[in-house]
């Protein structure tokens, strides 16, 4: 059985694999591949390792007939990645051979690198190599999981290239141009040249500098400031504080470009945010959860290894416990309604505010989950791609949490609330860990077998 810390390894590049085969999936969608068959094939300029490959199989690649096909299969592939199918590797080398062939094809015409895809490319293919579908998938977990040193490993090294990516921008910069350029107005001028062109975004803030001189003394200071946290990006590696400075300077800087200069690299700001912002969580998992403290062993009779806390009076949390029994093949969860004097035990044995509760409690591992964790933590555990939902976690806890109160307060006036709580038929009973239901409750009948809900 995995470990909390390969376990949290796993999940981490579960949530990796999520998003870069997602953002392939989402800039593959569009159809510009499809695109290149309109372009005059004398504008194509084999690049780099292409130039080794007869001209001819180009010419054959951007065929519409080709490219389509060629497009169906990356679409294919990636989402077959981001579900976590298994044999994972087979299709993920498969997959990123071709997505390196029709990145080839699209420099060919272009005649330049595309920065906001090499981030991705080779992420992509530090991925294709290690079990990234070990955990996050719809096969659900590895029988036979790598070592923790294998995730983190993978997960560092897509944190390292990214870092060594910027360090390379800001020491080329910085070589290229010396000093003069952050005393001069090398910067307004093109701030102020990228504004002036076309582009889907359509910011001109970069004009701003031209109107107003005196602009020009904190975007050079801050020209120079980025520049020299890029230089040093992979300490974010190894320092926890820098790390964080590091982020609160170069995440914001991704927005700065966009609106001064409509340049937007969101593929690279996504990645950043993951790989080197979940550091710290890779190498240093928490132990304990801010949402609960350790308890006592609830119930050790109990069927499942987790328990549910719901409200038992609200239709939405009912048809919520119907869904978990009919994705939960391995009876992993218990349940019991927040109203019972059980559930109200449990909660004072896990610390928790038991007037301050509502709607979803998870126990579990000996911690105690609310809100949207005990959701997501939920999920988790279901069958078919609903476990998929657990990357969410990455999402700040304030923004899902967020997300949760909301439909919380309108619960009861979207789907309406029961005088009574949910009462198991005898094949479910142990399941639920309430006391016996009293006589005035209505009885068991209806389909899943398993539970009669009111209202």
């Amino acid at each position: 059985m995995l470990t909390t810390p390969r376990l949290r390894a796993a999940d981490a590049l579960g949530v990796a694999r999520i998003l870069v085969f997602g953002i392939w999936l989402f800039k593959l969608a569009p159809g510009r591949l499809l695109t290149l068959s309109d372009l005059p094939f004398e504008l194509f300029e084999s690049p780099g390792l292409f130039r080794f490959l007869p001209d001819r199989i180009f010419q054959v690649a951007v065929n519409p007939a080709v490219l389509t096909a060629l497009q169906g299969l990356l679409v294919v592939g990636c989402s077959l990645l981001v579900l976590g199918v298994r044999p994972f590797r087979p299709i993920a080398l498969l997959t990123c051979t071709l997505l390196l062939f029709a990145d080839g094809l699209s420099k060919g015409f272009n005649g330049f690198i595309n920065h906001a895809q090499l981030g991705i490319l080779y992420a992509a293919l530090i991925l294709a190599f290690v079990p990234a579908a070990d955990a996050l998938s719809v096969m659900g977990r590895a029988k036979k999981p790598a070592g923790a040193g294998v995730y983190r490993g993978a997960f560092l090294a897509v944190a390292a290239v990214l870092c060594a990516a910027y360090s390379f921008t800001g020491t080329h910069r910085v070589i290229n141009g010396g000093f003069a350029i952050f005393q001069g107005d090398a910067i307004i001028i093109w701030m102020a040249s990228r504004s002036l062109q076309y582009s889907e975004g359509g910011f001109d803030f970069g004009l701003l500098a031209l109107s107003y001189p005196w602009l020009s003394v904190p975007l050079k200071v801050g020209y120079f400031v980025t520049t020299i946290f890029e230089v040093l990006s992979p300490i974010a590696l190894i320092s926890a504080p820098f790390r964080r400075l590091w982020l609160f300077v170069i995440l914001p800087f991704h927005f700065f470009t966009l609106l001064t200069m409509n340049i937007f690299f969101w593929e690279n700001m996504l990645l950043v945010a993951l790989f080197v912002g979940g550091i710290g969580y890779v190498l240093h998992p928490p132990q304990v959860t801010s949402e609960g403290s350790p308890a006592q062993p609830v119930n050790r009779n109990a069927t499942g290894t987790s328990v549910i806390l719901f409200d038992g009076v609200c239709n939405l949390c009912n048809r919520w416990v119907l869904f978990v029994i009919d994705h939960d093949p391995r009876r992993r969860f218990s349940f019991a309604s927040l109203q019972s004097d059980f559930g109200q035990t449990l909660l004072r044995g896990y610390h928790a505010p038991v007037s301050g509760v509502r709607s979803l409690v998870l126990l579990e591992d000996g911690r105690c989950y609310v809100r949207s964790s005990a959701v997501l933590r939920i999920a988790r555990h279901l069958s078919g791609p609903w476990r998929l939902l657990y990357a969410f976690t990455w999402v700040p806890r304030q923004v899902r949490d967020a997300v949760y109160d909301w439909i919380a307060r309108n619960r009861y006036d979207w789907v309406g609330r029961t005088d009574h709580c949910l009462v198991p038929s005898p094949e479910l009973a142990e399941r639920f860990l309430d006391e016996s239901p009293s006589k005035d409750r209505p009885a068991t009948s209806g389909h899943r077998d398993s539970v009669t809900v009111g209202g």
